[in-house]
Protein backbone atom coordinates (compact mmCIF):
# COMPACT_ATOMS: atom_id res chain seq x y z
CA UNK A 1 0.00 0.00 0.00
CA UNK A 2 1.52 3.61 -1.05
CA UNK A 3 1.40 5.83 2.04
CA UNK A 4 0.82 9.77 0.94
CA UNK A 5 1.28 12.81 3.25
CA UNK A 6 -2.48 14.45 3.99
CA UNK A 7 -1.12 17.31 1.70
CA UNK A 8 -0.03 14.86 -1.33
CA UNK A 9 -3.52 13.50 -0.50
CA UNK A 10 -5.30 16.77 -0.71
CA UNK A 11 -3.74 17.22 -4.27
CA UNK A 12 -4.31 13.80 -5.39
CA UNK A 13 -8.06 14.76 -4.40
CA UNK A 14 -8.39 18.15 -6.51
CA UNK A 15 -6.79 16.55 -9.30
CA UNK A 16 -8.59 14.07 -9.47
CA UNK A 17 -11.83 16.30 -8.55
CA UNK A 18 -11.08 18.48 -11.46
CA UNK A 19 -10.61 15.97 -14.27
CA UNK A 20 -13.92 14.40 -13.43
CA UNK A 21 -15.10 18.00 -13.69
CA UNK A 22 -13.91 18.47 -16.66
CA UNK A 23 -15.01 15.28 -18.32
CA UNK A 24 -18.23 15.86 -17.42
CA UNK A 25 -18.68 19.26 -18.57
CA UNK A 26 -17.56 18.58 -22.04
CA UNK A 27 -20.42 16.64 -23.53
CA UNK A 28 -22.53 19.11 -21.38
CA UNK A 29 -21.71 22.90 -24.04
CA UNK A 30 -20.50 20.60 -26.91
CA UNK A 31 -23.23 20.62 -29.65
CA UNK A 32 -22.95 19.68 -32.80
CA UNK A 33 -24.73 21.12 -36.07
CA UNK A 34 -26.64 18.42 -38.10
CA UNK A 35 -28.52 19.78 -40.65
CA UNK A 36 -29.30 22.87 -42.60
CA UNK A 37 -33.31 23.80 -44.02
CA UNK A 38 -34.04 26.91 -46.73
CA UNK A 39 -37.33 27.94 -47.43
CA UNK A 40 -38.71 31.22 -48.72
CA UNK A 41 -41.09 33.20 -46.93
CA UNK A 42 -43.68 35.61 -48.11
CA UNK A 43 -42.18 39.44 -48.48
CA UNK A 44 -38.54 38.50 -50.09
CA UNK A 45 -38.03 37.05 -46.26
CA UNK A 46 -35.86 33.95 -46.13
CA UNK A 47 -35.82 31.37 -43.27
CA UNK A 48 -32.83 29.37 -42.27
CA UNK A 49 -33.45 26.65 -40.03
CA UNK A 50 -30.08 25.02 -38.16
CA UNK A 51 -30.60 21.37 -35.84
CA UNK A 52 -28.23 20.46 -33.37
CA UNK A 53 -27.64 17.50 -31.43
CA UNK A 54 -28.60 19.16 -28.69
CA UNK A 55 -29.61 22.92 -27.35
CA UNK A 56 -27.78 25.19 -29.29
CA UNK A 57 -26.55 28.72 -27.36
CA UNK A 58 -27.70 31.66 -28.15
CA UNK A 59 -25.76 33.21 -31.04
CA UNK A 60 -23.86 36.39 -31.24
CA UNK A 61 -24.08 37.84 -34.87
CA UNK A 62 -23.07 41.20 -36.47
CA UNK A 63 -23.38 42.47 -39.98
CA UNK A 64 -21.18 43.63 -43.03
CA UNK A 65 -22.11 46.11 -45.37
CA UNK A 66 -19.76 45.24 -48.02
CA UNK A 67 -20.08 42.91 -48.87
CA UNK A 68 -23.60 42.27 -47.34
CA UNK A 69 -23.14 39.72 -44.98
CA UNK A 70 -24.48 38.33 -41.65
CA UNK A 71 -22.43 36.41 -39.60
CA UNK A 72 -23.43 34.44 -36.33
CA UNK A 73 -20.68 32.80 -33.67
CA UNK A 74 -21.76 29.94 -32.09
CA UNK A 75 -19.40 29.24 -29.15
CA UNK A 76 -18.90 25.62 -28.34
CA UNK A 77 -20.55 24.40 -31.55
CA UNK A 78 -19.04 21.87 -34.23
CA UNK A 79 -19.75 21.80 -37.55
CA UNK A 80 -21.38 17.88 -38.67
CA UNK A 81 -22.39 19.37 -42.18
CA UNK A 82 -20.27 17.55 -44.59
CA UNK A 83 -20.34 20.28 -46.95
CA UNK A 84 -18.82 24.10 -45.47
CA UNK A 85 -20.68 26.42 -48.25
CA UNK A 86 -24.75 25.97 -49.05
CA UNK A 87 -25.94 27.84 -52.16
CA UNK A 88 -29.48 29.19 -51.15
CA UNK A 89 -30.66 30.85 -54.45
CA UNK A 90 -33.57 32.42 -52.52
CA UNK A 91 -34.66 35.93 -52.58
CA UNK A 92 -31.78 38.35 -51.21
CA UNK A 93 -30.18 35.39 -49.63
CA UNK A 94 -27.32 34.13 -51.78
CA UNK A 95 -25.02 31.63 -49.95
CA UNK A 96 -24.09 30.40 -46.43
CA UNK A 97 -20.90 29.27 -45.33
CA UNK A 98 -20.80 27.14 -42.06
CA UNK A 99 -17.04 27.39 -41.05
CA UNK A 100 -15.83 25.27 -37.19
CA UNK A 101 -12.56 26.03 -35.32
CA UNK A 102 -11.82 24.58 -32.23
CA UNK A 103 -14.26 26.41 -29.72
CA UNK A 104 -16.84 27.81 -31.67
CA UNK A 105 -18.67 27.68 -35.56
CA UNK A 106 -19.13 30.55 -37.22
CA UNK A 107 -22.08 30.97 -39.95
CA UNK A 108 -21.61 33.42 -42.97
CA UNK A 109 -24.81 34.01 -45.10
CA UNK A 110 -23.60 36.27 -48.25
CA UNK A 111 -26.52 38.79 -49.44
CA UNK A 112 -27.49 40.91 -52.22
CA UNK A 113 -28.24 43.70 -50.19
CA UNK A 114 -27.78 44.38 -46.34
CA UNK A 115 -31.08 43.73 -44.39
CA UNK A 116 -31.88 43.38 -40.91
CA UNK A 117 -32.45 39.27 -39.15
CA UNK A 118 -33.26 37.73 -36.27
CA UNK A 119 -32.29 34.56 -34.38
CA UNK A 120 -34.25 32.48 -32.54
CA UNK A 121 -32.89 29.10 -30.22
CA UNK A 122 -35.98 26.65 -30.14
CA UNK A 123 -35.08 23.06 -28.64
CA UNK A 124 -32.66 21.71 -30.88
CA UNK A 125 -32.97 24.41 -33.53
CA UNK A 126 -31.71 27.90 -34.66
CA UNK A 127 -33.80 29.39 -36.75
CA UNK A 128 -32.37 32.74 -38.72
CA UNK A 129 -35.13 35.02 -40.36
CA UNK A 130 -33.42 37.17 -43.05
CA UNK A 131 -35.81 39.82 -43.60
CA UNK A 132 -36.72 41.98 -45.91
CA UNK A 133 -37.39 45.95 -45.57
CA UNK A 134 -40.25 47.31 -48.24
CA UNK A 135 -38.24 50.67 -49.00
CA UNK A 136 -41.83 52.34 -50.54
CA UNK A 137 -42.73 51.70 -47.00
CA UNK A 138 -40.06 53.36 -45.53
CA UNK A 139 -39.67 56.33 -47.58
CA UNK A 140 -43.48 57.26 -47.51
CA UNK A 141 -43.93 56.41 -44.08
CA UNK A 142 -41.07 56.71 -41.62
CA UNK A 143 -38.01 59.82 -42.06
CA UNK A 144 -34.45 58.99 -41.92
CA UNK A 145 -31.37 59.98 -42.53
CA UNK A 146 -29.39 59.23 -45.85
CA UNK A 147 -25.65 58.71 -44.62
CA UNK A 148 -23.66 58.40 -48.51
CA UNK A 149 -25.37 55.20 -49.82
CA UNK A 150 -26.67 53.85 -46.64
CA UNK A 151 -29.51 54.55 -44.54
CA UNK A 152 -29.65 53.41 -41.23
CA UNK A 153 -32.54 52.62 -39.69
CA UNK A 154 -34.27 51.71 -36.21
CA UNK A 155 -37.71 50.21 -36.77
CA UNK A 156 -40.34 48.95 -34.44
CA UNK A 157 -41.76 46.15 -36.04
CA UNK A 158 -44.25 43.66 -33.94
CA UNK A 159 -42.57 44.93 -30.35
CA UNK A 160 -39.13 43.57 -32.25
CA UNK A 161 -36.19 45.61 -32.88
CA UNK A 162 -34.53 45.50 -36.36
CA UNK A 163 -31.01 47.29 -37.21
CA UNK A 164 -30.41 47.66 -40.23
CA UNK A 165 -28.57 49.35 -43.52
CA UNK A 166 -30.21 49.98 -47.02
Amino acid sequence: MIKMSKQAMGWAHRILGTGIALIVSIPAWAVTMESLEFSSLPGDRTEIRMKFDGTPPDPSGYTIEQPARIVLDLPGVTSGLAEKHHNLGIGNARRMSVISTKDRTRAIVNLTTLVGYEADVSGNMLVLLVVAIDRTFLQTSHTYIGLDRCFCLLILVRLDFYFGCL
